[in-house]
């Protein structure tokens, strides 16, 4: 009986044996093939200063919404194309009457011996196909002005493009040195914690030799208290500094990223007057008001021609079959036509609109002085600021 016992002992200890053998085997084979998979979806992305800045122009979710909205300022300017070409318009009919359509003659109508007869004028099925143009000759300049906006609305699309762009870059700068900042910062805590560490170590031992007090020791465990805090207050600022440059290019929350880069502070040589004339000449929120202020004139006379008279010109031709008493033929006809529109009077509605678009022209004059005095004044402001840290 005891040896049975020990027989079934060995072999429930070589099945044991064999199931962690194949487990493990199991276990090494899933962790391969998983492993590849992982390390891919974790590989970290190296950048440079350049190499963020242009990732974030192709990435970065305010410079595409930007992008299609030019898109579709583009498409509006060729909607207002349009209106300069011909409007085409084809058609087809089919009727099918309960009766063919027929005149009754009553007897004796074409003599005193005629029966009454029943004359069928038209078919039971009816077909018609029709084809019509339509062309504006004259509008009083309504579908220039109104392309003349369409296309200032694309230039502007383009320069808001240009402004988000150049705005993303001075950010992707900033967020790009602020991580490296943050970098070097935790460095010098981590130093700062390892000579503090350092210190409470060789106190203690002075304090073993008998050349220092508990008051030191004390003293140094304070210090390093002080320092670790301000560690982990480091870190947790990078890891704020790095998910802020992640979202400010677009970059997925979970690839890590490295940096590649230096603070270093070139001063540079600036002269105020010329900083001035060039920005004003190059700042492109001048260059926005100025197709603005044009948009707004264009304005007035589109406005303006609101109660003016128009001109346009309409030609039609159709094919029709089962119109007559013959089936089979097929009867065409055309019409053209000048259509000439005079207002008389709109209520005064015209009149204001003019006067809209005026007050608009003279809000713009004053905002776009407004925005120089402003440009001016930002421009000394750094100027100054910049004299200041040299």
């Amino acid at each position: 009986m005891i040896l049975a016992n020990r027989v079934i002992l060995i072999k429930e200890q070589n099945m044991n044996k064999h199931t962690l053998r194949a487990l493990m085997v199991f276990s090494l084979y899933v962790s391969m093939i998983c492993l590849p998979s992982f390390t891919y979806g974790a590989e970290t992305l190296y950048l440079t200063l350049d190499e963020s800045v242009d990732y974030a122009m192709k990435h970065n979710r305010t410079i595409r919404a930007y992008a299609q909205k030019g898109e579709g300022a583009q498409y509006k300017m060729q909607e207002s194309v349009g209106s300069f070409l011909p409007q085409i318009s084809a058609s087809f009919n089919f009727t099918h009457m309960d009766a063919a359509p027929a005149m009754e003659i009553p007897a004796g109508m074409l003599g005193p011996m005629s029966p009454a007869m029943s004359l069928t004028t038209s078919q039971q099925e009816q077909r018609a196909v029709k084809g019509t143009v339509q062309q504006n000759l004259f509008t009083w300049g309504r579908i220039v002005n109104s392309y003349k906006q369409s296309r200032l609305g694309y230039e502007i699309a383009g320069i808001e493009l240009e402004k988000a762009k150049l705005q993303l870059k001075v950010e992707v700068i900033r967020s790009f040195y602020g991580v490296i900042l943050a970098q070097e910062v935790i460095r010098a805590s981590e130093d700062a914690v390892k000579n503090a560490e350092t210190h409470l170590e060789n106190t203690k031992r002075n304090l073993a030799a008998g050349i220092a007090s508990d008051f030191d020791v004390l003293r140094a465990e304070v210090q390093l208290a002080n320092i670790k805090p301000q560690a982990i207050k480091v870190k947790n600022s990078l890891r704020l500094a790095l998910f802020q440059f992640k979202n400010l290019l677009g970059i997925a929350e979970g690839i890590p990223v490295e940096l590649a880069g230096k603070m270093k502070y070139d001063p540079g040589t600036y002269n105020l007057k010329e900083g001035i004339n060039k920005v004003l000449l190059n700042r492109l929120e001048l260059k926005q008001m100025k197709i603005q202020k044009e948009m707004s004139k264009t304005g007035i006379e589109l406005a303006s021609s609101g109660n003016k008279p128009s001109l346009s010109f309409l030609y039609s031709y159709s094919l029709a079959n089962g119109q007559t008493s013959n089936k089979d033929e097929w009867k065409d006809s055309w019409n053209a036509m000048l259509n000439l529109n005079i207002p008389v009077f709109d209520g005064n509605i015209t009149s204001s609109k003019v006067k809209q678009a005026e007050s608009q022209l003279k809000e713009l004059n004053i905002a776009e002085a407004d925005l120089i005095q402003n440009i001016r004044l930002e421009l000394e402001q750094i100027y100054y600021e910049l004299k200041e840290n040299e």
